[in-house]
């Protein structure tokens, strides 16, 4: 087996589980979603959306999409991040439910 491929692999599944659990927290209220932003986070989600894996990208435009729609300061973040940009690439990928979530 390669180990290389089993290391891609498992950094694959921890970024997607990390993006959903940002999701989840983000998603319930403002002064969560702006905790998940004072974290840092927004710089990993925003790498996220770069990776080769959908899921990945998926899981990361979610929690983005999540914090952005709280409030218009929320959404700055968003903006200020540099993850527009990302999405807007992510619109232009072959998977549909990548492209839905995106836009």
């Amino acid at each position: 087996k390669n180990p290389n491929a089993k290391q891609w692999y498992q950094r694959r599944v921890r970024e997607k589980a990390a993006a959903f659990v940002l999701r989840a927290v983000a998603k319930h209220s403002p002064p969560l979603a702006q905790a998940v932003v004072d974290s840092g986070a927004l710089d990993a989600l925003a790498i996220c959306l770069e990776e080769f894996d959908p899921g990945v990208k998926e899981a990361a435009a979610w929690a983005l999409g999540y914090i952005a729609r709280h409030n218009g300061e929320l959404a700055q973040s968003v903006v200020d991040s540099g993850a527009v940009p990302l999405l807007v690439l992510c619109i232009q990928e072959p998977e549909l439910s990548l492209k839905r979530i995106a836009a």
